[in-house]
């Protein structure tokens, strides 16, 4: 089965489960979040569905700054990145 790993800035796509669209099977949401957390009173279908299939992490808060999220975001794949082999890295550099 197809793994898609979605890592998520709540703090930039506060409206992601609101959106009336269905996410692939296989699809694993880690969500970031800064100082408010954007889904403390979200009860949509598509976030309850990632729950019950054990699909969703909600990462601790990040911080408090404004780009808190988008740094803790990019250091979590580049840990990601590097712990992968050639074949099944999260992120592919062009000069490769």
């Amino acid at each position: 089965m197809l793994l898609i790993f979605l890592q998520v800035d709540f703090d930039n796509w506060k409206k992601l489960f609101d959106l009336d669209v269905v996410l692939p099977e296989g699809t694993f949401v880690w969500g970031f979040h800064g100082p408010v957390n954007p889904l403390k009173s979200k009860h949509s279908p598509m976030l309850l569905r990632l729950i019950s299939k054990s699909c969703f992490y909600l990462h601790p808060q990040c911080g408090s700054s404004k780009d808190a999220a988008d740094f803790a975001l990019c250091c979590t794949v580049s840990c990601f990145n590097d712990s992968q082999d050639n074949v099944n890295r999260f992120t592919k550099n062009l000069a490769d």
